[in-house]
């Protein structure tokens, strides 16, 4: 009997670390997509406005000049450098929730179980419990 109440102990135990983790990540990576869309827009701008200059110089003298458009590109480049540099930070928060849920399984599944029932530490020697050895 105490043997179910220790699992289900122990799956309360993932399934809340598993809700936390994921939330916090949810927000982290809301956070992260709201900048995405922010520098996507800037960079859509930036297009638009390098176009809108290619299209004059062309009207005015027929020839494009790359270095009436080149800060336009290194804009634009920077841009793309930004996003890839948030999409990282998204991998590796991903990459947090999946350590801190496997830590969590791992310390649940590592702990000695008495036959008391009482769950110990995993350096445990003897119960906290009741003092019987582990």
């Amino acid at each position: 009997m105490a043997d179910i109440f220790g699992k289900i102990k122990d799956g309360v135990t993932k399934s809340a670390a598993t809700v936390s983790a994921n939330s916090k990540a949810m927000v982290k990576k809301s956070k992260i997509k709201a900048v995405i869309e922010g520098i996507e827009k800037e960079q859509e701008e930036l297009i638009f406005l390098l176009g809108q200059r290619v299209y004059e110089i062309c009207n005015e003298t027929g020839e494009i000049n790359i270095e009436d458009i080149s800060g336009f590109i290194a804009q634009i480049s920077q841009r793309i450098e930004h996003i890839a540099e948030q999409e990282e930070q998204l991998r590796l928060v991903d990459e947090e929730v999946r350590m801190a849920i496997s830590s969590v399984a791992s310390n649940v599944s590592n702990n000695a179980m008495c036959p008391c029932g009482h769950v110990n530490q995993p350096v445990a020697n003897f119960c906290a419990k009741c003092g019987n050895q582990v």
